[in-house]
């Protein structure tokens, strides 16, 4: 059960940085750091759900 919340979380971060990534701007430098982590969230995301898909042991 816990599983699938780690795994939500995870579509969530992805969703999450793909729906925001084309609304900051690049010049703005508060925006700047939003578009970081925008762009930081989505492979952050994916690994999350490839780590519970890959189970050891």
């Amino acid at each position: 059960m816990k599983i699938w919340i780690v795994r939500l979380i995870g579509i969530l971060m992805v969703a999450a940085g793909a729906y925001f990534l084309p609304k900051f701007d690049q010049n703005d430098p508060d925006e700047r750091y939003k578009k970081i982590v925008s762009i930081f969230a989505i492979p952050m995301g994916i690994m999350v759900i490839m780590a519970t898909l890959i189970q050891i042991g």
